[in-house]
């Protein structure tokens, strides 16, 4: 190894990651159909250099979608560090919501078809343990109803997010009061509620309809 070729390792990789940066924001706001000239401009970078650290778009969209994902498991990560059981629940899928339930980009890249094991599958085995752990502890603290299971977690979640995507329009992100009325639902002093959670196999089909219809 040379001198001279540290710092164009260095280049490469800070490159790499405007790339990233310049494509998470766009598919952000526009989905997965952002072209990879549109992420070079918005990089600062010429083409050349996109097409040589992602050769592909596909290959951008996987990338992005391992970035997010690492952000979703430390944000588990953190949630299980918080001493308080309600605010390491709740704080969990607060930021979830405000950070991922309105980006675009990560609903187009988590529900599309893919090779081999499917995005979506990957995001669950990723976030429904530690959704579990959290969701346990917060049972066992007493400040969660006794009859919540992670599918009522999940679910809520997911009418959140069908509430933010049609509210898109709306200044001030109206839809947050809805998130906010699923935490207070939560509590162990809320009014009893009908019927029973929805059993793993109800809950995976109930999931895999909800994203045929994106």
């Amino acid at each position: 190894m040379t001198m001279s070729s540290r710092p164009l390792r260095r280049d490469a990789e800070r490159n790499r990651q405007r790339v990233l940066d310049a494509a998470q924001r766009a598919f952000a706001e526009r989905g997965v159909e952002t072209t990879l000239e549109e992420v070079a401009r918005a990089a600062g970078v010429g083409i050349g250099t996109v097409y040589r650290r992602f050769p592909s778009r596909d290959a951008l969209v996987e990338a992005v979608f391992e970035r997010q994902l690492g952000c979703l498991v430390r944000l588990s990560d953190e949630a299980l560090a918080e001493p308080d059981p309600w605010t390491g629940l709740t704080g969990f899928l607060h930021t979830i919501a405000v950070d991922h339930l309105t980006d675009r980009g990560l609903r187009e890249i988590t529900l599309a078809p893919t090779s081999g094991e499917d995005r979506l599958s990957r995001v669950f085995a990723a976030l429904v343990p530690p959704a579990e752990r959290l969701l346990d502890r917060a049972r066992t603290a007493g400040v969660v109803r006794p009859d919540v299971e992670i599918g009522d977690l999940v679910l809520a979640m997911l009418a959140v997010a069908d509430v933010a995507e049609h509210t898109r329009h709306a200044p001030g992100r109206p839809w947050l009061r809805y998130h906010a009325l699923v935490l207070e639902g939560l509590r162990a002093t809320s009014a009893d509620v009908p019927r029973s959670p929805l059993t793993e196999p109800d809950l995976n089909a109930a999931v895999r309809a909800w994203a045929t219809t994106r």
